[in-house]
């Protein structure tokens, strides 16, 4: 007896050793292969790069003291656009604002905040589509999904506060004929940290006028 449970303890360490040993060579290829993935793309983006950056210059984009040239901003822009992350989601957020001012400055606070907010209202679809997929799926009823989906849209300002570290890729600018300044400004914010940042606030606003609705959020995969 004692033979035959030693035995079946060795055959579920092997089998247990095997397992980690594959999920180990699986993780290694996967790397692999994103390494290799991320090579080809950072030459798709400099072609693409060098090629877009004559255009803009075309249309009297400039590129502002002490910024990177206008062909390494693209190249950046275009590797963050289409880096994804370990579940094959995109992983970040991409936001566009152009801003008009007596200034740079003035112009460039204006896109800020306007690409910010683009960013915003892309979490918010993503919020809603998640709401309305658990209607479909009776994780919410009709009722519970529409004061939350209120919420969501009434929190935008909240959202766009909490976007405090945004990654820049695209800062240029032109003067215009009226002697005012226009920027053009785009970013990425990484998608899990704007997601997770949006539920903590849609669910301290629920908490305040929902009662426990904000528990079933908890549920919901996101």
């Amino acid at each position: 007896m004692k033979k035959i449970i030693v035995f079946l303890m060795a055959i579920c360490m092997m089998v247990s050793y095997a397992g980690a040993q594959s999920q180990q060579d699986a993780r290694k290829a996967y790397e692999k292969e994103k390494k290799a993935a991320v090579k080809s793309l950072n030459k798709k983006s400099m072609k693409a790069a060098r090629k877009d950056a004559k255009r803009y210059k075309k249309e009297g984009w400039l590129v502002p003291i002490g910024a990177l040239p206008l062909d390494k901003q693209l190249e950046r822009s275009y590797i963050m656009a289409e880096m994804i992350g370990d579940d094959m989601s995109p992983k970040f957020f991409a936001g566009t604002g152009n801003g008009v001012g007596s200034g740079f400055t003035a112009a460039k606070i204006q896109a800020d905040a306007l690409a910010k907010q683009d960013i915003a209202g892309q979490i918010q679809t993503e919020v809603v589509s998640l709401i309305e997929a658990s209607v479909a799926n009776k994780q919410l009823s009709n009722t519970e999904a529409a004061s939350i989906t209120e919420v969501v849209m009434a929190s935008k300002e909240l959202i766009v506060q909490s976007l405090s570290r945004t990654l820049p890729a695209i800062e240029v600018y032109k003067d215009l004929e009226n002697g005012y300044t226009e920027v053009m400004f785009r970013c990425y914010y990484d998608r899990e940290t704007a997601k997770q940042a949006t539920l903590d606030i849609i669910k301290g606003e629920l908490e305040q006028k929902s009662g426990k609705l904000h528990e079933k959020l908890d549920r919901l995969t996101f």
